[in-house]
């Protein structure tokens, strides 16, 4: 009996921490597109995400990838995020960065908006897949989440 009644007294205040996230609104912060490329490796068709603690590990990154995202332009000291649109059969496709972004705890909330080719157009006939390169303004960031235009979370990454 003094245990089940101790439980239900421990248990609403064990939650009080994840229902306070609830209420405290998401602070809002401005992201930057630091480079893009029509050709990021890729492994599938989905979206992806990648963190970069630092501007080097971006350039080690391109190292091994093999792609430029920011000719001729030096990296600021920053974080980063790559977003990658996955394999797609043609030219013609890529992504927007809202420069609105929001931080959930240590996570940035990124958003993008997918461009696709128009139906009465000629995009280039090779494969491709699109990414996009983020400069995260300056902070202590665990990852961040990526949204698409209808708001539905579709890739996460994190620092390890």
């Amino acid at each position: 009996m003094k245990r089940a009644l101790l439980l239900l007294l421990v248990l609403p205040l064990s939650a009080c921490s994840t229902l306070v996230g609830l209420f405290v609104p998401a602070r809002a912060v401005t992201v930057v597109e630091a480079g893009r490329s029509q050709f990021c490796p890729a492994s599938s068709e989905k979206l992806s995400a990648q963190f970069f603690i630092t501007a080097e590990a971006v350039l080690n990154y391109e190292a091994q990838a093999g792609v430029d995202l920011h000719p001729g332009e030096p990296l600021p000291p920053a974080s980063y995020v790559l977003i990658g649109m996955g394999q797609r059969p043609s030219g013609g496709y890529g992504l927007l960065v809202d420069p609105s972004a929001y931080v959930d705890g240590d996570v940035a909330r990124l958003h993008v908006t997918a461009i696709t080719p128009r139906p009465d157009s000629a995009p280039p006939p090779e494969p491709s897949s699109p990414c996009l390169l983020v400069r995260l303004p300056a902070g202590e960031w665990r990852g961040a989440a990526v949204y698409d235009e209808n708001g539905s979370r579709r890739a996460k990454t994190y620092r390890y």
